[in-house]
């Protein structure tokens, strides 16, 4: 899951490469209520869609990929 990944969109707009730094997983039960929670901290550089035909690079930047449950 720490290994590199590659991240775009089928008509090549986003093309994003994310290097994870960092994984935290957290679980709640009490009951019913319920949160699972999976963060990656990490690194993205690539492209992304801009305003009209025009697209942003981006170089670097600190970001979160999460995958989130939760029932209350």
């Amino acid at each position: 899951i720490l290994r590199p990944w590659h991240l775009h969109s089928l008509d090549g707009r986003v093309d994003l490469s994310f290097v994870p730094l960092t994984d935290r997983q957290a679980r709640t039960s009490a009951g019913p209520l319920q949160s699972h929670i999976h963060q990656l901290v990490g690194i993205y550089s690539g492209r992304l869609p801009g305003p009209g035909t025009n697209s942003l690079t981006v170089h670097d930047v600190l970001g979160v990929a999460e995958d989130h449950y939760a029932r209350w």
